[in-house]
Order: C-alpha cells, then sequence, then structure tokens
C-alpha cells in the first residue's frame, strides 16, 4: 500500500482542522475560568484605589498625637485651670475694692445732697 503527497497533505490538512477544533473547544470551555482584560484592568484600577485611600490614611495616622502629646496638653491645660483659679481670686478681690469704693463715693455724694 503506497501511500501518496495528496493522500499525506490530506491528513495533514484534516489533522490541522481537528487540532484546531480542539484548540478552539479547549479555549472556549477555559474561557470562563481565567479573567478578561477588562476585569483584569477593573481589578488593578480597583487596586490603584485602594492604594490611594490607605497611602491617606497612612498620613493621617502619621498626623495623629500620639500619648505624649495629650499627655502634655493634658498637663497645659491643668496649668491653665489654675491660672484661671488664680486670676478669678485676684479679680474677685479687685471687684470688691471697686465696690467698696463705690460705695464710699455714693455715701458721700448722699450726704451732700
Amino acid at each position: 500500500m503506497d501511500i501518496t503527497l495528496g493522500q499525506v497533505q490530506f491528513a495533514f490538512t484534516i489533522g490541522s482542522a481537528m487540532a484546531a477544533l480542539i484548540a478552539t473547544g479547549i479555549m472556549w470551555r477555559l474561557k470562563g475560568e481565567f479573567a478578561s482584560k477588562s476585569d483584569i484592568r477593573t481589578l488593578f484600577d480597583r487596586l490603584d484605589k485602594v492604594e490611594r485611600e490607605q497611602a491617606g490614611l497612612a498620613i493621617r495616622v502619621e498626623q495623629v498625637p500620639t500619648h505624649e502629646d495629650i499627655h502634655a496638653v493634658s498637663t497645659k491645660l491643668a496649668e491653665v485651670a489654675g491660672d484661671v483659679k488664680a486670676l478669678e481670686a485676684t479679680i474677685a478681690t479687685g471687684m470688691q475694692g471697686v465696690r467698696d469704693q463705690l460705695s464710699m463715693l455714693v455715701k458721700h455724694h448722699l450726704e451732700k445732697a
């Protein structure tokens, strides 16, 4: 049985067509298993957005006062509160002096009249 060149070419053509059909079938079957370029682009865009938000949060966290900062502010606030109480006492004493002087002036003018 002699095989001619035409038979070899026909067999090769049929084999190629079958291989292409099988490859197409495999690709079609696996199409749902792999992400499309648009899906990958969407994921990269979302990843970029999350990374930008994370960087913004990191900057904000760096700006949050530390325990030491809050303690220092609390200490200064206590000092200011003490200064305000001392100032209130000074003002109260000064106001009492003003009241006394005003009372003497009113009595003096009332006695004249």
